[in-house]
C-alpha cells in the first residue's frame, strides 16, 4: 500500500516529525511505500512533495494567522484569502496523491 503523509512541517524534532517517523519505520517494516506532503520536508526528495503554502511560517499563512487570531472579527478579505489557500492547497494535494498512486492519506 502507498501511504501519503500530510503535515505543515516533517523536518526536525517537532512532535508531529517525530511520530511521524515512528508511523513510517512502522509501516515500511510492514512492508508499504510512505511519500511526504509538507511545506518543509527533510525526507528524500524523490517521495516528497513540498508545497511552501502548507509551512505554517509561509508569509501569506502568517498574514492570515495574525487575521484570524489578532482580530475578533473575520473580514471578507480573510475569508477570501483563506478559501484561496485551501483551493491551492487541495490541488497540491490532489497532484501528491496521483504522483505517488497513493492508497491512504495520514494527516
Amino acid at each position: 500500500m502507498n501511504v501519503g503523509f500530510v503535515s505543515t512541517r516533517l523536518s526536525g524534532t517537532d512532535g508531529v516529525s517525530l511520530e511521524a517517523a515512528k508511523w513510517v519505520e512502522i509501516l515500511t517494516g510492514l512492508g508499504h511505500e510512505c511519500f511526504y506532503f509538507a511545506g518543509e520536508s527533510e525526507w528524500p526528495e524523490e517521495r516528497s512533495y513540498v508545497a511552501p503554502e502548507a509551512h505554517f511560517e509561509h508569509p501569506d499563512i502568517r498574514a492570515i494567522n495574525v487575521d484570524l487570531f489578532d482580530n475578533y472579527t473575520r473580514s471578507p478579505e480573510t475569508s477570501r484569502r483563506v478559501r484561496g489557500v485551501t483551493e491551492h492547497l487541495k490541488s497540491h494535494l490532489y497532484k501528491f496523491v496521483r504522483s505517488f498512486d497513493l492508497d491512504v492519506l495520514i494527516a
